[in-house]
């Protein structure tokens, strides 16, 4: 704020910078677009073209996965690259490229194209010596994997993606020390991994140590809510849904203070309250946040399936009351969105996970 009143560009898009660089890490991923968006502008009016690059690569990911917009992401790729380019082309910011293109691929099913992009980027580094720990580059190897990780885990590959996110996170903990908030969030990763293997009790393990890791550095945040969110989801599978319910209501309530109204995350923080209340047989109570889940992804429009799984749960609600005049609206709904964000594949219509 104190920047902006000095009106220098170079100052503005360096506080701009910082700023971006914790909202994407750690709180609300629609609040990080718009510092993207302006820091590619005024970066490039200061001129700073790393900053500049850097941005650009980030509103990758943002835009393709968290936005749920990856042809608007395809068609981003080529600016996100001359500015790279324009930067000098540093190793740093090529495999920031690199690494980001893998999230955009992943979003349009190009799991093959995406891996050969994340091995190019994983090459480059240790060519430039960022396997050793002294090296300012050794973080951007956890990086890499963890986004290994999602491919992987994408091509249901789930044994191998634990290991990319086992890597990520020893390579995390010698940058930056065990217990650094980013560890969370590859405990979150595995713990969904165990949840497709079929491994409930596993997955709650490592919920629970995102957990703590959340509420003892960072407190009450967007992803402290995420990590409350996904360990009451998991819990379902191995605890009486009445017993979780508090939990869910914090991740909510914590998602609808702190989160911009229109941010795609919220919509899944969302549907895992509601799927918890109506578990616990508080049907009309999961019903209203059904409800808002689809409200929020209208407001943002993020091609987010949570948005259908949403419909479909809201239409089961009204089939079971005997509102099938209601029930049929949401279910045609939620067939043409998934459909559209989706394509008909046969997972996404045999009925909510």
């Amino acid at each position: 704020a104190r920047a902006r009143t000095l009106d220098r560009a170079p100052t503005t898009a360096r506080a701009l910078f910082a700023v971006a660089h914790v909202e994407s890490d750690f709180t609300s991923s629609s609040s990080a677009a718009a510092l993207m968006r302006e820091l590619t502008v005024v970066a490039a009016r200061a001129p700073d073209d790393a900053a500049a690059a850097w941005a650009w690569c980030n509103l990758l990911r943002l835009t393709a996965f968290d936005a749920g917009k990856a042809a608007e992401a395809l068609a981003m790729l080529p600016a996100a690259e001359a500015a790279v380019i324009r930067a000098g082309d540093p190793v740093e910011l090529r495999a920031l490229f690199l690494q980001q293109t893998a999230e955009v691929y992943m979003e349009v099913e190009r799991i093959p194209d995406a891996l050969r992009a994340l091995d190019d980027a994983r090459q480059r580094l240790i060519r430039a010596g960022a396997e050793a720990v002294t090296s300012p580059l050794h973080d951007r190897i956890a990086e890499v994997e963890e986004t290994r990780g999602h491919a992987l885990s994408r091509a249901g590959q789930c044994e191998k993606a634990i290991a990319a996110y086992t890597e990520a996170r020893r390579v995390t903990e010698e940058a930056y020390g065990v217990g650094h908030p980013l560890i969370a969030y590859f405990y979150i990763n595995i713990g969904v991994c165990y949840r497709n293997l079929g491994r409930f009790e596993d997955a709650l393990a490592v919920y629970a140590e995102a957990l703590k890791i959340r509420r003892a550095r960072l407190g009450p945040s967007p992803a402290l809510a995420w990590a409350l969110s996904v360990h009451a989801d998991a819990a379902l599978q191995t605890k009486h849904p009445e017993k979780l319910v508090d939990e869910a209501e914090e991740a909510y309530a914590m998602g609808l203070q702190l989160m911009a109204k229109d941010d795609p995350q919220l919509i899944t923080i969302t549907l895992g309250a509601a799927v918890v209340f109506e578990a616990a047989g508080n049907v009309d109570r999961a019903r209203d946040m059904y409800s808002s889940a689809i409200e929020i992804g209208e407001r943002s429009g993020a091609h987010n399936v949570n948005v259908p799984i949403s419909l479909l749960n809201r239409g089961n609600i009204a089939r079971t009351k005997g509102d099938c005049r209601a029930a049929l609206v949401d279910f045609e709904r939620s067939l043409a969105l998934f459909t559209e964000y989706r394509a008909p594949r046969a997972e996404d219509l045999d009925g909510p996970t």
